[in-house]
């Protein structure tokens, strides 16, 4: 059946297919498996696994506020957290801005605080926040935000809508502003980019859900966003750059190590946006029984947050 349905498709060439029982890793059907294609979302496995490999699966992201180099200077710190919101959760126990910001407010009211200049630090990644790789309409069309440490909403201009923001980092300082003047903490000027002050204590600290809820939540739903983040962090893990190109080396890199064969694999990005990605059918599947593998239980979310078609996830 499955032969003549791929024989009777107008794709041909450009269909690589196996079929893998991942109890016993017997593989049940393959045609064309070995052939390198451009994997589209499915690239998100390979990411999830190799963030989870890096980091495993109880690490948590920090957004912080700390003071500033002059007395009334704070400076909002951004941890590369993912799931930072400001009024519409994105995920179960996403981390909330408001709450960060009612931390910072009884900081500064404490000291006797009541007017700030606002900083914020997003140098935690580097390099383009665009991938080079991605197509120029991605982020006019809001397929995908700019990719930065420090974003709320996905890097939307408002909470449930697709339109991105040209510098997240700045939308979300401005946003958190915003919750400070609610607190009754009075911002001056407008908040401005700056590199924090080293090893110096929070003042307030806000920590994401675990690294596993959120692979699960960014495979079942194939968030673009999150995903391009996750990357960043396995590179970050391995003492490299966060920047797009150091992503992609590194999930080739931890792939490699966990037994995968990516000797036919060319990643460009994160979420699988990019046209010139190549992954072959049987390097997703050898993956998913690497992940089913109870000796690789840290990576058990790579299972657990895969969709079931025509039930959850996309």
């Amino acid at each position: 059946l499955l032969d003549d349905a791929i024989d009777q498709s107008d794709r041909d060439g450009r269909i690589g297919v196996i079929v893998t029982d991942l109890s016993s890793t017997e593989v049940l059907y393959e045609q064309s498996a070995d052939l390198a294609l451009t994997p589209a979302s499915t690239q998100k496995l390979l990411v999830a696994a190799a963030v989870l490999e890096v980091l495993g699966p109880d690490a948590r992201f920090t957004t912080s506020v700390v003071p500033g180099e002059s007395d009334d200077e704070i400076v909002l710190v951004g941890g590369g957290d993912p799931t930072l919101f400001t009024a519409d959760p994105l995920m179960p126990e996403s981390t909330s801005l408001a709450e960060l910001a009612k931390q910072t407010a009884a900081a500064l009211r404490e000291a006797g605080v009541e007017q700030v200049a606002l900083g914020f630090d997003d140098s935690m990644f580097s390099g383009p926040s665009i991938n080079p790789a991605w197509r120029s309409t991605y982020v006019s069309a809001g397929v995908a935000a700019p990719v930065t440490a420090l974003a709320v909403d996905g890097g939307r201009t408002r909470p449930g809508f697709a339109a991105r923001a040209s510098d997240p980092s700045l939308a979300a300082a401005t946003a958190f502003a915003d919750l400070l003047s609610a607190e009754d903490i009075n911002v001056e000027g407008s908040p401005t980019r700056v590199t924090s002050p080293p090893d110096t204590p929070p003042m307030a600290v806000s920590e994401s859900a675990p690294l596993s809820d959120i692979v699960e939540y960014v495979i079942a739903s194939s968030d673009n966003d999150m995903a391009e983040i996750l990357a960043r962090h396995a590179a970050i893990g391995l003492g490299r750059p966060g920047s797009s190109e150091e992503a992609a080396s590194a999930v080739v890199e931890v792939l490699a190590e966990l037994g995968v064969d990516t000797s036919a694999m060319t990643i460009l990005d994160g979420s699988g946006l990019a046209r010139g990605n190549a992954v072959p059918a049987r390097a997703l599947t050898d993956l998913l029984g690497i992940a089913a593998d109870p000796a690789h239980v840290h990576l058990r979310a790579v299972i657990t947050g895969l969709p079931v078609a025509a039930f959850n996830g996309t």
